[in-house]
């Protein structure tokens, strides 16, 4: 919600329109994190936690 390269806001008009178009976007808002989430691989920072879940959760709903 911190990122100044692509604004929150900005992420979700995108997945209004992809909506729109009947594709499927999900946006995963992380508080506080700025750009780009790639940072968080190494360590133990709360955000890269965050981040690894929202990935599998995603991957789960595909089928995988």
């Amino acid at each position: 919600t911190r990122d100044k390269l692509v604004p929150a806001a900005t992420a979700e008009a995108f997945k209004a329109k992809m909506a729109e178009a009947g594709v499927r976007c999900d946006v995963r808002l992380f508080e506080n994190a700025g750009h780009p989430l790639y940072s968080y691989q190494k360590g133990e920072s709360p955000l890269r936690q965050q981040t690894l879940e929202a990935a599998d959760e995603f991957l789960s709903s595909l089928g995988f």
